[in-house]
């Protein structure tokens, strides 16, 4: 929120700021913001790592329909040969069909978890198509449609936070506020540039969501095998040319 209004100078308490068509529809993203992010962060210890990683990416299968349904995007057979193969590079790629995941739940949770990141990670990227092409005209009402967003994340994380402290003795440590701000700073210029892409129209939003997701999955594993000397196992490397593939027929399709 700091961030966007120190890149933008826009002053949220102005009373213009709330008058905004999109002030209601960036409240609720940013309930789904926080529900998703916490949501991501439970699955992980109760479903694993594999588990949660495929239905946050896969999720990219409901922007693409929606983008179709409603917003009457051209899906062609080339594009839609890249959407079945960018689905099928997730799961290899995020998958490790050798060993399973360190929980040992067997709950409930392990299905609704997964399931409500898969929805919710859908309805954020659906979301953010519709609302952008509806009432984001200018890069103005972006950063402030942006910045009400994080705002109603910050006031519900406060609430979660203060609730973890008092009622469950939870020690709130120094160097969270470092990888807070490491990650919030990029998340927000990453959010900004996927609605400015699609304010430029450089391609439908059914070819720019799932190449965002999938280049993400790509680029990651790159990043991990580059800096953290993570071997690539051979079903990694199918999966990550799949989606290299996949990015590249898409691109073509959505040209056709």
């Amino acid at each position: 929120m700091i961030t966007g209004s120190l890149y933008n100078g826009v002053n949220i308490f102005n009373a213009q700021v709330w008058q905004q068509p999109y002030c209601l529809f960036a409240t609720v993203m940013g309930v789904a913001f926080f529900s998703v992010f916490i949501a991501i962060s439970e699955s992980t210890l109760k479903a694993g790592v594999s588990t949660t990683q495929v239905a946050n990416k896969l999720s990219l299968v409901i922007p693409v329909l929606v983008a179709w349904w409603i917003g009457g995007d051209k899906i062609s057979l080339v594009k839609a040969i890249g959407l079945v193969l960018a689905i099928i590079a997730v799961v290899i790629a995020t998958l490790n069909f050798n060993k399973s995941d360190k929980t040992e739940a067997k709950n409930i949770w392990v299905v609704i978890l997964p399931l409500f990141i898969f929805i919710g990670s859908g309805f954020l990227d659906s979301a953010t198509n519709y609302i952008q092409r509806i009432y984001l005209k200018t890069d103005q009402d972006s950063n402030q449609f942006l910045i009400l967003s994080f705002l109603s994340a910050a006031i519900l994380s406060t609430a979660y936070l203060l609730f973890k402290l008092f009622s469950t003795k939870q020690k709130f440590e120094s160097k969270s506020i470092i990888a807070g701000v490491a990650l919030g700073i990029p998340n927000y210029f990453s959010i900004l540039t996927i609605i400015l892409a699609l304010q430029a129209q450089l391609m439908q939003p059914s070819a720019l969501i799932p190449i965002v997701n999938i280049s993400v999955v790509l680029s990651s594993s790159i990043a991990a095998a580059i800096l953290f000397k993570e071997q690539l196992s051979f079903q990694k490397r199918i999966g990550l040319g799949l989606a290299v593939l996949s990015i590249v027929l898409i691109l073509l399709g959505d040209k056709v």
